[in-house]
């Protein structure tokens, strides 16, 4: 991918800063506050909560390593927590 362009599915290429401001209007009008880039943490939590394959995941995160999408891309919920130290009854 050439830096400063994202393909999209319709095959198009736009800058980065095209999306960055479409993204942006759609959060403002929704009153939300997020960036682009926070979609590879959605991304990433629910391919793990899906119990994906970790190098799956790790290849299409870009990552060299699952440790990095683990550490810094997935965030568990609390009834994940929940539900690991009900396997203990």
């Amino acid at each position: 991918m050439k830096k400063g362009k994202l393909v999209l599915i319709n095959n198009k290429e736009i800058k980065y800063s095209k999306l960055n401001e479409i993204f942006g209007n759609i959060m403002l009008s929704l009153g939300l506050n997020h960036l682009p880039h926070d979609t590879r943490h959605t991304f990433a939590t629910l391919l793990s909560n899906a119990d994906a394959n970790t190098a799956s995941i790790r290849k299409m995160m870009g990552h060299s390593s699952y440790e990095i999408t683990e550490k810094i891309y997935t965030h568990k919920e609390i009834t994940e927590f929940i539900n690991a130290v009900d396997l203990l009854e």
